[in-house]
């Protein structure tokens, strides 16, 4: 742990916090928040504290693993952030002239992969995937007409209403 307080680490660990405790945190935001401070120093040892007296690391990993036990916090923690500054560091890769010119430009669409009947299952996802599966092998759904008319048992506002009474 740095003994030197990072001031970038600082706003933001104030700003998850404060988002936290106003309920506002949720895996998405606390996504872009910790991408967007992706070159913050993460490791700084955090002083403060959320209303329920959760630390920066015990807040990160109850919102972004939800059903995790709060055991090895500090792990958790840190396989987080390295996860996330990650892919931030991955998408933000710079542009060069070249890639600049082309991403104005709408991409041609690839033509479907060709289906060999060598896997069957790789097969089939990769027909369901491009939406090609012949339509002969869904489900019929019956018609409207088919369909049995009588009333529901599901709940129907309209059932006993009433237009409003007069003063």
């Amino acid at each position: 742990m740095p003994s030197r307080p990072d001031p970038l680490f600082a706003v933001a660990e104030r700003l998850i916090l404060s988002l936290y405790d106003g309920g506002v945190l949720s895996p998405a935001v606390l996504q872009r928040v910790i991408a967007s401070l992706a070159a913050t120093r993460w490791e700084t040892r955090s002083d403060s504290r959320a209303n329920d007296q959760r630390s920066l690391p015990e807040v990160v990993v109850s919102v972004m693993m939800p059903g995790n036990a709060l055991d090895n916090v500090d792990q958790d923690y840190a396989a987080v952030i390295d996860h996330l500054v990650g892919a931030a560091k991955e998408t933000a890769r710079p542009v060069s002239g070249d890639d600049r010119r082309a991403a104005g430009k709408p991409r041609k669409r690839s033509a479907a992969p060709q289906i060999g009947n060598d896997d069957a299952p790789e097969s089939e996802l990769l027909e369901q995937l491009a939406g090609t599966r012949a339509t002969s092998n869904k489900k019929a759904k019956p018609s409207r007409a088919g369909r049995n008319t009588q009333a529901g048992s599901g709940f129907n506002p309209l059932q006993n209403a009433a237009p409003p009474k007069k003063r």
